[in-house]
């Protein structure tokens, strides 16, 4: 049943998470929702909007989520929302940027510069655990939990605000393991400060908590599972040829690596998607991708 849009929305930002413009002009979409701005749709389905609405379709470190054959059905109903002419936007994490950076620190190791292996060690968590963790947040996570992170400035200039943020979440999540010394200080403070957050995760913990006692042993067999279901995961990688010839296939035309701050919308800047108000890259390394609708 497709959706009657109640605003004047001309451009749409898919898998928006926490980022997304507060305008009229932007409809936001993702999976999860716990924002009254932000719309829930499940993305692996028809999207639920008429033919030719849109001027602008935007997704950010979205599609390596998919399988290919996912991500190809998602491009094709992307295609068929915008108006002819309108202007698709991809940034996805940018493997060739990642394996040259790796066979550039493979020389730096051989020519024994001296933080050449702390800089190998990020470079392969991101070219493979968020493909291969069983845990969520994996083994980058636990790099960035670490007291001294090994060549900090090497990772802050590879992953940016992104890393920043998550270094903060992690550092505030530390605060409070400190803070709550016991299981159960934790419970009561939830209970009796923070009940509708204990409320909103209580369903979830629930079903783990049943399924630990129905499936025993098997149950680190369905958290990966789950894990690998929930969307964390990356499903495949795409570089500037296999990107261009995705879209191709779809039907778009016109296909241009772009940089953060350049678009075929003259305005796209403004919005401070892939770049912050002081001008900084949110996510640097990526590879940014538009083409059009004929």
């Amino acid at each position: 049943m497709q959706l009657v849009i109640k605003m004047v929305a001309k451009y749409l930002n898919l898998g928006c998470g926490n980022r997304y413009v507060e305008s009229e002009a932007w409809l936001n979409v993702d999976f999860a929702v716990r924002n009254p701005r932000v719309l829930a749709i499940d993305l692996r389905k028809k999207l639920p909007f008429h033919e030719n609405y849109f001027d602008l379709i935007y997704h950010s470190h979205v599609l390596e989520h998919f399988t290919c054959a996912d991500a190809k059905n998602l491009l094709d109903e992307c295609y068929r929302i915008l108006k002819p002419g309108g202007i698709i936007r991809i940034v996805v994490p940018d493997l060739e940027n990642i394996v040259r950076e790796y066979l550039h620190i493979l020389d730096e190791i051989r020519s024994g510069v001296d933080d050449a292996q702390s800089k190998y060690n990020w470079i392969m968590l991101e070219l493979y655990d968020q493909a291969v963790r069983q845990t969520p947040g994996g083994m980058m996570l636990e790099y960035l939990q670490q007291q001294e992170i090994p060549a900090y400035d090497y990772v802050l200039e590879r992953g940016g605000k992104d890393v920043q943020d998550m270094l903060e979440r992690v550092q505030r999540s530390y605060s409070k393991s400190r803070k709550f010394n016991s299981q159960w200080h934790r419970l009561r403070y939830y209970l009796f400060w923070r009940p509708k957050q204990w409320l909103r995760h209580f369903p979830t913990q629930f079903k783990h908590f049943c399924a630990k006692i129905l499936l025993g042993k098997e149950y680190d067999l369905f958290s990966i599972i789950h894990l690998r279901n929930c969307g964390e995961i990356h499903q495949w990688m795409y570089d500037a040829y296999s990107l261009e010839k995705l879209l191709k296939n779809v039907g778009f035309i016109e296909t241009q690596v772009q940089t953060p701050t350049n678009s075929y919308l003259d305005e796209w800047q403004n919005f401070n998607l892939d770049t912050e108000p002081d001008g900084s890259i949110y996510k640097p390394n990526s590879l940014y991708m538009e083409a059009k609708k004929p």
